[in-house]
């Protein structure tokens, strides 16, 4: 879909900005980034001052005073795309024809006037969730990063010039946490030092160069299956690796000068990994006990060699016994048996019954190893042992996110024209969207909520409060988040994407802070159909692109908009390439938005009214001219034309048809009380047949045939010349061309009244629809006049 534009447009010779390298002025955790206005220049509006100094520079502004815009009108201009029905893979050359057909088709818009070409009108050009990416799968770091960089380039055109652009999600894969140091030339030492634990798993190979590459590939995790030993092994090693290097305060990624300089010997430091990870494999089922207890339970050396002798003296019930008495109630009972005691016993003499050892190892088991090793159950039932034991323990078994791939779906904000500052809004709280098996099978008591996290914050879908709020506050997400500022237009932005607003994040934690500040509120999503009360505050607007279907939603707070409307279509704007011609589809009736096709250059953007902003200045008498959004006057004034021609010609046939109904019917129902007399007759006749053999015994008719089939005949002959009439006028003609219409015989005028019932019906309906499309679409083309008369008013004054 979407077209080439007519003009080849001069790319800005302004290079593209180094993305996020320059530091924020204040905390930004978001990562809003953003232009920095140039000294010389003039400030930014007083409306806007307040938070344009905590974006992330990305390039200088340089903006003439005579450039400056002061903000009066805002439009929604909104592609509509259903990404559910579209099937683009994540290959560079597609992203970067998304990024063309895109911006060509918002250029289309403004290049025939059907985007409000008014100086002080600003354009918010929308797309919908999941739009660059397949909704089923995710982008890799290295195609995100290309994608902000085209579209940068892109959207600083000179031609949007004054406009802003909220351009739906982008979906990206982050490797797992605990490969961030981990190297591919690892998996070596790894595979020669572990892979001949497969027989103490349930797995039949630990194929760590799979698991591996799964890891590291954007791909979505399989939700229905449980954790994989070969996965859990990397992890923990990797999570060990991650500590240490945090402990010797060496980035993850830090080269081997680096780390040379900080005397950290990594090659040492992965074999000691390596021998601490394979111990705590080849003795889980002991540390799964020992792991239990508070640091203070477990036995000193004298003790633990006293169990290790009545083991090896064959006398392993005296030695659980001494288990128990040492440990108490603070030990499950049901873990203590004589199997157990042995292997424990076993364990102690390996670690030569160093309570210190001890001690870190299963510190390090709970931290890094059967967190992420330990199927649901396992954790489940580890977790039962620790409120056993103690009431409010402080030992507790670490979440296996780490693990686990992290989704980043992220929104891009982007001013038009060049210089113009890019900003990003997270979702905080995945939905079914982000990973549809996900919560297909998220009743399967193998589903590992990890396995779906939101990058920000580390949420996944099963997140509820207080455990969100909790996240939100420990990651510094504040609602400054959600807020772009756009010193170039004046106005200020309010971004929430999909389940963050449906579900109220961002109406419990960031709109009451916002309200006040936000001239539009956009929400991006796919499955909002429609906005939901009060999950948002705005001074002027609340805009919602929703990717799975729903028609473009637009609605005002302000005296000259819809009050308190807060389910209002948009109207819908549709380009055919075949005729290179606009049609404007009042409010989107019937409309149904379709996938995304590269080769199809035809597109489909919903089209708000401009609306004045909130307290923004009003209209110049100048700024009115014979040129004023001449493409959208055309296309309403197409529309009117011919909506009066249609709404003629069924005010014309209304009349015909009621009367044909009005003549028919007295006939038609005579002829039909007739009939039904012969009808129950007969079946009278048949019925006493049936009852009664004797032969002699003959039904007497209760009516006389003869004198009722003439009545019949009188008048289906009265009928036949409005069944001439109706046939010979096309009152019934299909409004398919290509469907002939049916032609009715002169015994079926009991059909042509039914038919002309249901054309009257439609002819009223048709008349009533009409008349409001033409009510509309000339209200809006008064729009104009009522802006001048308000600005005429104002200069009277």
């Amino acid at each position: 879909m979407f077209p080439s534009s007519n003009q080849i447009r001069k790319q800005s010779n302004v290079q593209a900005p180094l993305f996020g390298k320059t530091e924020p002025k204040s905390p930004n955790p978001m990562g809003l980034i953003g232009t920095q206005s140039d000294p010389k220049s003039p400030p930014p509006s007083p409306k806007s001052q307040k938070h344009v100094g905590q974006m992330v520079p990305s390039a200088p502004v340089e903006l003439q005073k005579d450039e400056k815009k002061v903000p009066k009108r805002i439009q929604m201009v909104q592609l509509q795309v259903n990404i559910e029905k579209t099937d683009i893979k994540n290959t560079t050359q597609n992203l970067k024809g998304k990024v063309d057909t895109v911006f060509e088709a918002f250029a289309k818009m403004q290049d025939q006037d059907l985007v409000d070409n008014r100086k002080g009108t600003v354009p918010v050009f929308t797309l919908p969730e999941f739009f660059w990416s397949d909704y089923k799968s995710n982008l890799t770091e290295s195609q995100q990063e290309t994608l902000i960089q085209d579209i940068e380039t892109k959207a600083k055109d000179p031609q949007f010039e004054g406009s802003v652009f909220v351009l739906g999600t982008m979906v990206t894969a982050y490797t797992p946490k605990s490969l961030s140091a981990m190297k591919h030339s690892d998996l070596t030492q790894i595979k020669e030092a572990l892979g001949n634990l497969s027989n103490l798993t349930n797995m039949e190979k630990l194929d760590f160069d799979q698991v591996y590459a799964e890891a590291m590939s954007p791909g979505v995790e399989d939700c229905t299956e449980d954790r994989h030993e070969a996965r859990a092994l990397l992890a923990t090693v990797g999570d060990m690796l991650n500590a240490r290097l945090d402990k010797a305060g060496i980035p993850h990624n830090a080269p081997p000068e680096v780390l040379l300089e900080k005397n950290f010997d990594r090659d040492q430091e992965m074999k000691d990994i390596l021998d601490t990870v394979k111990t705590m494999a080849e003795n889980r089922d002991v540390l799964a006990s020992l792991a239990l207890l508070p640091n203070n339970k477990l036995p000193n050396r004298t003790k633990m060699n006293q169990i290790v002798d009545l083991v090896k003296n064959e006398n392993p019930k005296a030695a659980m016994a001494l288990l128990k008495k040492l440990f108490g109630k603070d030990f499950p009972p049901q873990a203590i048996n004589i199997e157990r005691t042995k292997s424990i016993a076993a364990f102690f003499e390996k670690m030569q019954c160093d309570k210190k050892s001890i001690t870190t190892m299963c510190g390090d088991f709970r931290r890094f190893y059967f967190s992420k090793s330990a199927s649901n159950g396992e954790r489940n039932k580890f977790k039962k042992r620790l409120l056993l034991v103690f009431n409010k323990s402080k030992l507790k078994l670490s979440s296996p996110s780490s693990m686990y791939k992290r989704t980043e779906n992220k929104a891009m904000v982007v001013e038009g024209g060049p210089n113009g500052k890019v900003g990003f809004v997270h979702k905080l709280l995945p939905s079914h969207v982000d990973q549809p098996s996900y919560f297909q099978h998220r009743d399967d008591t193998s589903l590992i909520p990890q396995k779906l996290q939101s990058k920000r914050i580390l949420a996944n879908p099963q997140t509820e409060e207080p455990e969100l709020g909790k996240r939100i506050k420990h990651f510094g997400v504040t609602s400054d988040n959600f807020l772009f500022e756009s010193p170039k237009t004046g106005i200020s932005l309010g971004v929430a994407i999909c389940r963050d607003y449906s579900d109220g994040v961002y109406k419990d934690h960031f709109d009451q802070h916002l309200q006040n500040d936000i001239d539009h509120l956009q929400i991006v999503s796919a499955g909002v159909p429609n906005f939901k009360d009060h999950h948002g505050h705005f001074k002027t607007s609340v805009g919602l692109n929703d990717g799975l279907g729903s028609n473009p939603k637009f609605s005002t707070d302000t005296t000259y908009g819809n009050k308190g409307d807060l389910d209002l279509q948009t109207d819908v704007v549709q380009y055919d390439p075949k005729t290179d011609q606009f049609s404007l589809d009042t409010q989107g009736r019937g409309f149904k938005s379709k996938g995304m096709d590269l080769q199809d250059k035809s597109f489909t953007m919903g089209l708000s009214r401009p609306t004045h902003l909130q307290d923004a200045p009003l209209s110049e008498v100048e700024s009115f001219t014979s040129t004023t959004n001449q493409g959208s006057v055309n296309l309403m004034q197409k529309v009117i034309k011919d909506h009066q021609s249609s709404l003629d010609l069924a005010q014309k046939q209304l009349p015909e048809v009621t009367n044909l109904i009005k003549d028919m019917t007295p006939i038609a129902t005579q002829l039909r009380d007739t009939l039904m007399e012969m009808t129950l007759d007969n079946e009278a006749r048949d019925k006493f047949n049936k009852e009664n053999q004797d032969p002699e015994l003959v039904y007497q008719p209760k009516v006389d045939h003869k004198a009722l089939t003439l009545k019949a005949t009188n008048l289906h002959q009265k009928l036949k010349p409005f069944i001439d009439q109706v046939n010979k006028s096309g009152l019934l003609a299909p409004e398919d061309k290509l469907v002939q219409p049916k032609i009715y015989g002169d015994l079926e005028g009991q059909d042509l009244l039914t038919a002309l019932g249901k054309q009257e019906l439609k002819l009223k309906g048709d008349i009533s629809d009409s008349l409001k499309i033409i009510k509309y679409n000339q209200e809006s083309l008064d729009r104009i006049t009522v802006d001048r008369l308000r600005s005429q008013q104002l200069q009277l004054v």
